[in-house]
C-alpha cells in the first residue's frame, strides 16, 4: 500500500509579499472542500427518490496547531488577522507529495497555557475561492539553510529564487515549494551582510543546501 509520511509538511502564508513558512507547527488539518446539494426532486421523480445536482463549492478551512514560539511568522499571522487581508497560502507535502495553493484569511488565533505543559498555539484559516492541488509528479522543494561565517543561523534574510521570495526563520531555513526541474538563480540579502548570489539545481529530487552568508566588514 502506497503512502506518504506527513513529517515535514509546511504551511506558508504571504507576509509583506514574501511566502513565509509558519514555525513550530505540529498539525496542519485541511483543506476541506465541500459542495452544496441542490434538490431537483419533483412529483415525477422516479420511484420516489430525491434527485440532486452539485451546487456552489466551498474550500473550507485549514486548522493549525503548534508550539507557541512568538517568532516573526506566528506574529505575522496575528497581523494578518488584524488586517483581515486575504493572501496567497500553500501547504507543501514532503517527498514530492504535492502542493495545495489557495487564497485565505486568518479567521481565528488562540493560545493555551496550562500550568503543567507547554504553551500551545492554534489558528484557523478560511479558504476563499478555488484552491489548486499540484500533482506530486515532477514537483520538488528546495530547503536552503543560511548561515554566517561561524555556522550560526541567519534569521530574517530575504532569499530570492527566480520569481519566488522567502524570509529565513530563526533556524536560518528558507523553503521553496512547487519547483520543477531546472536551474534557479538565487539571491540572498540582509542588512549587515554582503548580498550573495548562488544557484540551485532541481534534477528529479528535492534540494537541501547550506549557504554561508558573509557579514559586511567593520
Amino acid at each position: 500500500m502506497a503512502g506518504i509520511f506527513g513529517y515535514g509538511t509546511i504551511f506558508s502564508a504571504t507576509v509583506s509579499n514574501v511566502l513565509t513558512p509558519i514555525a513550530e507547527l505540529l498539525d496542519i488539518a485541511g483543506l476541506e472542500l465541500e459542495a452544496d446539494d441542490v434538490d431537483l426532486t419533483t412529483h415525477s421523480s422516479a420511484n420516489g427518490y430525491r434527485q440532486y445536482v452539485q451546487g456552489l463549492k466551498d474550500g473550507g478551512e485549514v486548522s493549525l496547531e503548534g508550539n507557541f514560539a512568538s517568532d516573526s511568522s506566528q506574529v505575522a499571522l496575528k497581523t494578518l488577522f488584524d488586517s483581515g487581508t486575504t493572501v496567497a497560502m500553500t501547504i507543501a507535502f514532503p517527498n514530492g507529495g504535492g502542493v495545495w495553493s489557495f487564497n485565505g484569511y486568518v479567521k481565528g488565533i488562540s493560545t493555551d497555557a496550562p500550568h503543567d505543559d507547554k504553551i500551545e498555539f492554534t489558528a484557523t484559516i478560511k479558504v476563499t475561492g478555488q484552491p489548486t492541488l499540484t500533482s506530486s509528479s515532477n514537483v520538488y522543494s528546495a530547503v536552503l539553510t543560511i548561515q554566517d561565517e561561524l555556522a550560526a543561523a541567519v534569521e530574517g534574510a530575504i532569499v530570492y529564487l527566480n520569481d519566488k521570495t522567502v524570509e529565513t526563520l530563526a533556524d536560518g531555513v528558507a523553503t521553496f515549494t512547487n519547483l520543477t526541474n531546472g536551474t534557479y538563480g538565487c539571491l540572498i540579502a540582509k542588512d549587515g551582510y554582503v548580498t550573495q548570489t548562488a544557484s540551485a539545481e532541481v534534477n528529479n529530487a528535492n534540494v537541501l543546501d547550506t549557504i554561508t552568508f558573509v557579514a559586511v566588514p567593520n
